[in-house]
């Protein structure tokens, strides 16, 4: 429910996602591209969450799945795969029909 309502993320949705994913914080700011202080300030409304690092978050709850428990093994994986290096990479997230979101990457040449 609250990956679909069209505001912006509130600082208790960010934790609750983040915690339903299965993060600490530190982690999450990793896989966000962020300092941890900076999630902390999303998570107590010292400043909101940016249109761009909203729409990531929504995106990752709708493809993985709820941790049952903190796996750092899972975490290690992720990061994994997030490059170091700059890449041209498009994200789009929109909303289809029956209120869903739906999105898809492309690597751009």
């Amino acid at each position: 429910m609250i990956v679909s309502k069209t505001a912006r993320l509130a600082g208790e949705e960010v934790r609750f996602l983040r915690t339903y994913l299965g993060f600490r914080g530190v982690d999450f700011a990793r896989v966000m591209g962020v300092e941890k202080e900076t999630v902390s300030r999303w998570e107590n409304d010292h400043e909101r969450i940016g249109g761009t690092a909203d729409r990531a978050l929504r995106l990752l709850v709708l493809t993985r799945k709820p941790a049952s428990d903190y796996a750092p093994e899972a975490l290690t994986q992720l990061l994994e795969g997030i490059r170091e290096e700059t890449e041209a990479l498009r994200l789009r997230v929109e909303r289809s029909r029956g209120s869903r979101w739906a999105g898809s990457a492309e690597v751009r040449a």
